[in-house]
């Protein structure tokens, strides 16, 4: 089956910068035809040269466009690029009266005349560029806009369903039976947890983002209500650290996918204590590193044994339509008995 041609630009942004060189070749090829045919070799290493310095240009060019143009930074990048590029094709001419100062026509021309001849070719060549690459991040950018409301319309109810199962109600049900047969005091704490619980999940993830730290409450009140049924054989952590979080946002039910997934492995573990460790800190540039660790009965299994559409192949979709290319960073690891999830997240 041959991919989607949309899904390759998007993925695969090679084919852009194949497309740009080969359109740049395709204008340059009769130049490079003359020349071998009719010209000295000294005419194609000079002008081999010149195409290679212009290539480092072009990248140069793209890194300043990334850096200011991604902030809206428009006046920084053109004060800086064009100069660039002007002092660039002065730099050409001066290298073509040395590197050539054996042919009579180009000693004898004016370096002005040479430079204004020249120019428009490379501004043109800028300008095409510039509108490329202006052309090319808007299509990506407005493809995963498309798809991020596409995912968020589709997937309220899978997050329901994945995040506040029925089977995680009728075990909390039960414990709750429990406690309120031996008259535990813990029981009005844990049905107020359950109630946030709820509530969190029908009305606060109706908006793109929330609060971090509503997301951190959400996770606490997860475990507390997870941890009912394996307090005598549970061995847990969860530590936080770093910045403030009231003023930081993240995309809602994110990380609660990877705390139940442990709990999940969790029930299948018998004849050992069940290790689960959560640690979540942000950094000063605003960078989100969350980690969750546990043991299970057989990890590639567990994995194998995942089921799709929910869980973590939702929340892997999610991640790529909210945070899309280095605005996050999933790793997960198996090994024995152990699984493992790291994940990294811009939030900034």
């Amino acid at each position: 089956m041959l991919p989607n041609f949309t899904d390759l630009l998007i993925k695969h942004r090679w084919i852009w910068h194949l497309g740009f060189w080969c359109l740049y070749g395709a204008s340059r090829a009769y130049s490079y035809y003359i020349t071998v045919l009719y010209y000295e070799r000294v005419y194609l290493e000079f002008m081999l040269l010149t195409d290679a310095g212009l290539a480092v240009l072009v990248y140069a060019t793209l890194w300043l466009y990334r850096r200011f143009c991604s902030a809206q930074q428009y006046r920084i990048y053109f004060a800086i690029s064009i100069p660039l590029w002007l002092i660039f094709i002065g730099g050409v001419i001066s290298f073509q009266k040395y590197y050539l100062s054996s042919i009579p026509d180009i000693v004898n021309a004016l370096w002005i005349d040479i430079y204004l001849n020249n120019m428009s070719k490379y501004i043109a060549l800028f300008v095409v560029m510039t509108m490329g690459k202006y052309f090319k991040d808007n299509y990506i950018s407005q493809y995963y806009e498309k798809e991020k409301k596409y995912l968020q319309s589709q997937s309220e109810l899978q997050n329901l369903k994945a995040q506040i199962s029925p089977h995680f109600l009728f075990n909390t049900m039960n414990n709750f039976y429990g406690l309120a047969v031996d008259q535990s005091t813990k029981l009005p704490e844990l049905m107020v947890r359950l109630s946030e619980l709820l509530r969190y999940s029908l009305y606060e993830t109706n908006h793109a983002k929330v609060p971090l730290s509503n997301e951190i409450a959400y996770l606490n009140n997860y475990i507390a209500l997870e941890k009912i049924r394996l307090e005598d054989t549970l061995d847990f952590e969860f530590d936080l650290s770093g910045a403030e979080y009231q003023s930081i946002e993240i995309a809602p039910l994110l990380l609660v996918v990877f705390v139940e997934n442990a709990f999940k492995h969790a029930r299948n573990v018998t004849n050992d204590v069940i290790r689960i460790k959560i640690s979540l800190s942000i950094g000063a540039d605003g960078v989100l590193h969350f980690e969750v660790k546990n043991n299970c009965v057989d990890a590639e299994k567990t994995i194998e044994n995942q089921p799709k559409g929910i869980g973590l192949e939702n929340v892997k979709k999610r991640l790529e339509a909210i945070y899309p290319d280095d605005l996050h960073q999933l790793v997960i690891t198996t090994s024995g008995h152990n699984f493992s999830i790291k994940l990294q997240i811009h939030l900034k």
